[in-house]
């Protein structure tokens, strides 16, 4: 039976990513976002964000519609080393300081934003599909 208290209002999504180790060698090391899933109003800003009409034209960029989301709704991240060197973590085990503005300036976060924001809307609409396709049975 369906709970509004059992509705999660967080996603823990992890990607791998590609790393060369101290050997020199590619190693895949995991990385996790944790975000609040969005509410409508901001799915909504996001697809005005990522749609722009340029003449008769319509262009997509979802990165940019990506970085403008992605500070609303990250909790935390885990797995960057860089990140928990230069942001330590306080008492409650939270990141200190402006890690975000950090993600946001680096072109290689910036890329790992968008995968995730992107992965995020994956995982969101594919649950969206199956309920679809549940009530239809």
């Amino acid at each position: 039976m369906f709970r509004l208290d059992r509705v999660p209002t967080t996603l823990n999504l992890t990607i791998l990513y590609t790393v060369v180790n101290e050997h020199n060698q590619p190693e895949k090391v995991p990385v996790t976002h944790i975000l609040r899933l969005p509410t409508l109003q901001e799915r909504e800003q996001f697809e005005r964000d990522s749609t722009k009409i340029r003449g008769r034209k319509l262009d997509f960029d979802r990165r940019r519609a990506a970085l403008r989301l992605w500070p609303k709704i990250v909790m935390d991240v885990k797995g960057y080393a860089d990140i928990e060197e230069q942001f330590p973590r306080d008492g409650a085990g939270n990141l200190t300081g402006d890690w975000r503005g950090y993600f946001l300036q680096n072109p290689i976060l910036q890329q790992h934003v968008t995968d995730f924001i992107d992965q995020m809307f994956e995982q969101i609409s594919g649950e969206e599909g199956d309920l679809e396709k549940n009530s239809e049975s």
